[in-house]
């Protein structure tokens, strides 16, 4: 006998039962049993196809109804069941209220909205005594997964006390069981004052934390997030887009990618501060950085924007202005990997300002191995003790059309010399 069954995924499940030596009183048990068992298949499928909308309220206690209390309960609700979760966020202010991160144990794609398109609610991620250190979003998943968040507004009250990240997503074994990868996009979020210290559990980023997971940012705002730690993410690509990172201090790290690629394209960081390098991108790939503005930055011990072993670099239309660097004010392209250093890959720099920048060692400092072309970039202004405006190691360098104007060396008495 043969029984075949559809289900909501339109997905067709067969059994097929022997009876030929059965005697009938056992024939109708063994069925019974077939029959229940592929009805705990059935309970237990998930919709993959189907969107399951969860709206958020603080009115209730537990979920009921497709209302839930917070991001957290709407996936541990419908996860199981569901691969496809909408949480909708009604307007107005609302209070983070996770402290311990979640599990992911599904394939999911989860998206968080507002309920109205026009409108940007307010998280409010608190510190007390009640709740604990709260953050918007704590999640650990060894399963492939794509999360949206869009037009919402994070916040975090301004605290001495030690608190981790806003956003902090860990996939630490994702690498090495899919191919595909996850994902964290964001559109239109303002994230402020987030903050983290050494004295959390981990070291974390002030406002996002990845470990295994790419990075698209489109249309957001990072305003006044601070971290005592040295924390590098292990994203695994990353494209920001349209963004404003902005009054942001740090003692490790501004902002630090490692993984396979980096695009960042018509974005503004100005006035960060950071011990280390303001951006540090550890990219074994490519890194793309399109028409940004990099000002009034400052490294204390570094550099405004390090790149290390990467095969491919395009910088092109970009305004290093004012950034103080104790390496490089503003670009340092160096490696690590043994790999690269007897190759010779291509590195672009296109129509970039650099200007008004001072730093110990130079403006643009190059020390990887490769083929070096820059064109109609301008140089002025700038200050450093051993090269105002490039310093290049033994490297092969291209120079076509490029403007350098009243950059100057400092020497150890302060006296200054053209360069």
């Amino acid at each position: 006998m043969i029984i075949i069954i559809n289900n909501n995924n339109n997905n067709k499940l067969v059994t097929s039962i022997s009876l030929l030596s059965l005697n009938n009183d056992d024939a109708i048990r063994h069925c019974i049993l077939s029959i229940l068992a592929l009805l705990v298949v059935l309970s237990s499928a998930r919709y993959l196809s189907r969107r399951k909308a969860c709206s958020l309220s603080s009115s209730v206690a537990q979920c009921q109804n497709g209302v839930c209390p917070s991001i957290v309960a709407c996936i541990q609700e419908y996860e199981k069941s569901y691969f496809n979760i909408v949480v909708i966020v009604p307007d107005g202010n609302h209070f983070c209220n996770q402290t311990e991160s979640h599990t992911l144990n599904y394939d999911l794609n989860i998206e968080i909205q507002p309920k109205r398109r026009t409108s940007t609610p307010t998280f409010t991620c608190q510190v007390s005594l009640s709740m604990g250190k709260t953050s918007f979003l704590r999640l650990q998943t060894s399963y492939v997964f794509t999360m949206m968040i869009s037009n919402i507004i994070i916040e975090a009250t301004e605290t001495v006390e030690n608190r981790g990240s806003l956003i902090c997503i860990d996939s630490p074994f994702h690498l090495y069981s899919y191919e595909k990868n996850n994902i964290l996009i964001m559109n239109n979020v303002v994230m402020n004052n987030a903050h983290s210290t050494l004295n959390y559990e981990a070291e974390e980023a002030g406002s996002i934390t990845l470990n295994a997971v790419d990075l698209i940012m489109n249309d957001c705002t990072i305003t006044n997030s601070k971290s005592s730690g040295n924390y590098s993410s292990a994203i695994n690509n990353s494209t920001i887009t349209n963004s404003h990172s902005s009054h942001n201090n740090h003692d490790g790290y501004g902002i630090s990618f490692s993984g396979y690629g980096l695009k960042i394209y018509n974005s503004i960081f100005d006035g960060n501060y950071a011990e280390s390098n303001f951006i540090s991108a550890s990219a074994k790939s490519s890194v793309y950085v399109q028409s940004n503005k990099f000002t009034n930055n400052k490294s204390q011990y570094g550099n405004c924007f390090s790149i290390d072993s990467p095969k491919s670099i395009e910088f092109d239309s970009n305004v290093f202005d004012n950034n103080i660097g104790h390496f490089a004010s503003a670009l340092s392209v160096y490696t690590h990997y043994n790999y690269l250093r007897d190759a010779y890959y291509g590195y672009y720099f296109t129509n970039n300002n650099f200007t008004n920048n001072v730093a110990s060692k130079t403006t643009l400092y190059i020390a990887t191995q490769g083929i070096y072309v820059l064109s109609g970039s301008i140089f002025q202004n700038n200050v450093a003790f051993e090269a105002a405006d490039i310093y290049f190691h033994k490297q092969r360098i291209t120079l076509l059309g490029g403007t350098f104007i009243n950059s100057s060396l400092l020497s150890s008495n302060n006296n200054n010399n053209n360069n």
